[in-house]
């Protein structure tokens, strides 16, 4: 399911970078080598179905390769995660 990000991301960290990304063979045979790093943030997101929610987003960049993709976790008051999209190219 994709989703547009309606806000700006808040709260952002890193989560983790270089060898402790599970993903850094498939982003470097894809986008190139690079210091990759792992994102997460928080933003308000809108469905395809019209509803809006707060999201915890992850994603991944590199430097000179922007943010490669994004993923996105419908969150509670107490920010509990519950998946509700697969990995989706940036809007």
């Amino acid at each position: 399911m994709n989703f547009d990000i309606l806000d700006d991301i808040i709260d952002i960290e890193t989560i983790a970078k270089g060898p402790g990304i599970r993903e850094l063979n498939r982003l470097r045979k894809f986008y190139g080598h690079g210091n990759w790093k792992k994102m997460k943030g928080f933003a308000r997101t809108r469905l395809t179905s019209g509803k809006t929610h707060l999201a915890e987003l992850h994603w991944y960049e590199a430097h000179g390769t922007g943010n490669k993709m994004k993923k996105g976790f419908g969150v509670s008051h107490e920010k509990s995660k519950q998946d509700f999209t697969g990995l989706c190219g940036l809007h």
